[in-house]
């Protein structure tokens, strides 16, 4: 029997069978499966696969936030180049140009210059590129002396006007990603090879 609307309690279907053979008549199927087309409770079988089901988008999200928490606040920054590291403390605002690699051997250049911060260390300053909507300004007096380190790694064939993605991590555990030149002593200290992993408590 196949009907367009679900069977309701106390619906009535014509049915044929052999009152000689009830088995060659109408088949039904389990109590609990009947009950679940009627809107009644579930069975066992249809809970579990109600369960299989309901485990594939939690998966998923469970893993989407589980690439999203490792996304941060190193993204970008390790790269596949040489980690580089440097002693700093913060001395107040700048302003610097952020000139990024070049696409395709075409000569892109980057946005006009950048807020920054100044950064200095014993063996030069350094400066961090910022987004063009932050204010160095009070950015730099709200964190004036404060020590850090800031992270970043250039590529082998980089040239050293070249910007790349930076995190400056300060003493307290406060961060604040940008961008550095890449560049070379005197004009901007290179820093030294980061041996040990990123610190991992941010």
């Amino acid at each position: 029997m196949r009907s367009s609307q679900p069977p309701h309690p106390g619906g009535r279907f014509p049915g044929l069978y052999a009152p000689g053979d009830l088995a060659a008549g109408i088949i039904l199927e389990t109590l609990a499966q009947l009950r679940s087309l009627l809107g009644g409770p579930a069975g066992p079988q249809d809970l579990v696969v109600l369960g299989v089901w309901s485990l594939f988008p939690l998966a998923c999200a469970g893993a989407a936030l589980r690439r999203r928490a490792a996304a941060l606040p190193w993204d970008g920054v390790s790269g596949d180049g040489e980690p580089r590291m440097l002693r700093v403390r913060i001395a107040g605002p700048s302003a610097g140009d952020r000139l990024g690699r070049p696409v395709n051997g075409s000569k892109t250049y980057g946005p006009p210059p950048s807020p920054a911060l100044r950064l200095i260390s014993p063996s030069g300053s350094r400066d961090l590129l910022l987004e063009r909507c932050l204010d160095p300004v009070p950015l730099a007096e709200a964190l004036m002396g404060a020590e850090g380190r800031p992270y970043w790694a250039p590529k082998p064939d980089d040239q050293p006007e070249y910007s790349v993605p930076a995190l400056l991590v300060l003493n307290d555990s406060r961060y604040l990603r940008g961008t550095t030149t890449i560049g070379t002593s005197p004009k901007a200290p290179a820093g030294e090879p980061v041996t040990a992993p990123f610190p991992d408590e941010l």
